[in-house]
């Protein structure tokens, strides 16, 4: 925190005040700078969607998100509210996005229509 307090030119208590732990630092620059790298263009066939998003994020973990999201889940294992922020915040939304992509996919008959959805 004191790094980060230092690049940003404030004072650490600025810091604690928007974020209580550096868990929480780490996870709001998760979601704003890394997860908007994830999206993906809204044009595509549903399963060139889900080639997609997979792509993405295993050449997002094959960077530094995989320590990352390691030191989060770590975090969250004595921080439960880490955890359930992180879900909510980083999981939910892709899991939501892929299920909907899905069900794009069984509607348009890409893919069958007994395919599961209970992701």
């Amino acid at each position: 925190m004191e790094e980060v307090a230092k690049q940003a030119k404030v004072g650490k208590p600025t810091l604690y005040k928007w974020w209580p732990t550096k868990a929480t630092l780490v996870l709001a620059m998760l979601c704003e700078r890394i997860a908007p790298n994830l999206e993906m263009p809204t044009a595509l066939t549903a399963e060139a969607s889900l080639r997609f998003r997979v792509r993405r994020l295993i050449d997002a973990f094959q960077r530094s998100l995989r320590k990352i999201v390691a030191g989060l889940i770590a975090e969250g294992q004595s921080e439960p509210a880490v955890l359930q922020d992180f879900f909510r915040r980083w999981v939910s939304p892709r899991r939501n996005a892929t299920i909907a992509d899905l069900r794009r996919g069984r509607a348009a008959h890409e893919l069958r229509s007994e395919t599961e959805l209970n992701c």
